[in-house]
Order: C-alpha cells, then sequence, then structure tokens
C-alpha cells in the first residue's frame, strides 16, 4: 500500500519479500495515516533517500500489534525496524533483525518520533548507522512519549548512541529497559546517547549490557542537559 490515507484501517495484512524505492518506503505501507493492527512483514526494505521501516516508511496514524523481521537499509534519515518517522502511535509491536544507515536517526523500532507514542514494543536487532542511534528510538523529541519498552542485540555508531534512544529532546522515557551493547565515539550511552530540553527520564535501566565510547560515555546517559531522572538502574 503506497498510502495509507485516513479512514482506510488495515487489520491482519502480511507480505513477505523485498521492497526498494526512494522515499516513505515500508514493508506493508510507505504511508500510514490511519490504523494498522496485526501488520506483518518479512523480508528487506530499502530507501535511497529516507523514511524506511519494517512495517511503514512514515506513521501519522496508529500501528499496533505489529511485528516485523529482516534487513532495513538507510540512506540519510529516518530508518526503523516498524516506522522510519512517526508522529502518531506505535504500541505493542516487535522488530528483529539488522538495520543499516548511512545518516541519522535510526532505531530498532522508529529513527525519528516526532511528539508521538511507542508503547510496549520491543527491538532485538544490530543497528549500525552514524548518528543519532538507539536500540529503541534514533531521536525521541517535541514531547513524544517512550514507555514500557525493551531492546537488545548490538548497537553501534559515531555520536549520540543509546541503547534505547540515541538523543531525546524534550520526551518522556519511564519503564522501559535496554539489554543491548552500545559502542560509538562521543555521547554514548547505555540508556540514551544524549538527553536535553526538560527530558524526563523514569523508571528507565540498563541491564548487562556494555558500553565502549570515547568522550561522554555513561551507563545510563552519555550526555545530559536540563533532564529529570528518577529510579534509574546502571548495567550490572
Amino acid at each position: 500500500i503506497g498510502s495509507m490515507d485516513p479512514g482506510i484501517n488495515v487489520v491482519s495484512l502480511g507480505f513477505s519479500g523485498s521492497v526498494e524505492g526512494y522515499r516513505y518506503v515500508g514493508g506493508i505501507t510507505g504511508m500510514a495515516r490511519s490504523d494498522m493492527d496485526q501488520g506483518t512483514f518479512s523480508g528487506n526494505v530499502t530507501a535511497t533517500y529516507m523514511d524506511v521501516g519494517g512495517i511503514a516508511g512514515f506513521n501519522s496514524g496508529n500501528i499496533t500489534n505489529s511485528q516485523a523481521e529482516g534487513n532495513i537499509t538507510g540512506s540519510q534519515e529516518n530508518a526503523g525496524g516498524i516506522a522510519g518517522g512517526s508522529t502518531g502511535t506505535i504500541t505493542s509491536c516487535t522488530f528483529t533483525g539488522t538495520i543499516t544507515a548511512s545518516g541519522y536517526d535510526t532505531g530498532g523500532v522508529v529513527g525519528e518520533n516526532q511528539g508521538g507514542t511507542v508503547d510496549s514494543c520491543w527491538s532485538q536487532a544490530d543497528i549500525d548507522s552514524p548518528y543519532r542511534t538507539g536500540g529503541l528510538v534514533g531521536t525521541t523529541w517535541g514531547g513524544g512519549t517512550v514507555k514500557n519498552s525493551h531492546a537488545s542485540g548490538n548497537v553501534s555508531g559515531t555520536d549520540m548512541v543509546g541503547g534505547l534512544i540515541g538523543k531525546a529532546l524534550g520526551s518522556n522515557i519511564h519503564s522501559s529497559i535496554s539489554r543491548a551493547d552500545v559502542s560509538g565515539h562521543d555521547m554514548v550511552g547505555g540508556v540514551i546517547g544524549t538527553a536535553a530540553g526538560l527530558s524526563v527520564i523514569a523508571g528507565t535501566k540498563s541491564i548487562t549490557g556494555t558500553v565502549q565510547g570515547n568522550n561522554y560515555t555513561a551507563g545510563v546517559v552519555g550526555y545530559a542537559s536540563a533532564v529529570s531522572y528518577t529510579h534509574l538502574t546502571l548495567p550490572t
């Protein structure tokens, strides 16, 4: 489905194979602007520009109870296991596989969360992308929420690399867990690479994973400014 316009709701739709395009490229739909429930995808998705995801290239609707597995390949920005970018909600979704991108905003569930919500999602992925790279979300900003979710696998990049989130700006992160091994150069964290803009981080932890970096490297948040923390747990 190239574009799911408002009012077009999809339930129990699956596809297995390879999808390739320039922008707004997804295993099920390029653009999700309504509701999708129980979508499944298995295979390879590639975008030569931006907005590429295992289920949707970009989501402004509601994606629930969906799963994707395979290989996601992005270029400039916004690559994710479920959606490349999202202003909507992504709930109870899973991704397993690999994500490789050459730009920024790359995550195991969503690359860029623009004021949307990621709830009760799970990613088990090997992710490699230079900037703003996270095991769950690459970047969350604009009042975005990430909660009740977890990530595992290997997350590697250059700057702003986190086991859960690469960069959190003015966002709320609650009750989530990273079990990922994380490596980068600057601003590397077991949970979040960098957090700023009055972000709230609560009940979130990194356990069992390893964190390797150069400058601003830590078990929870690599670099932080104007952040509120409560009930955080370091790796053990």
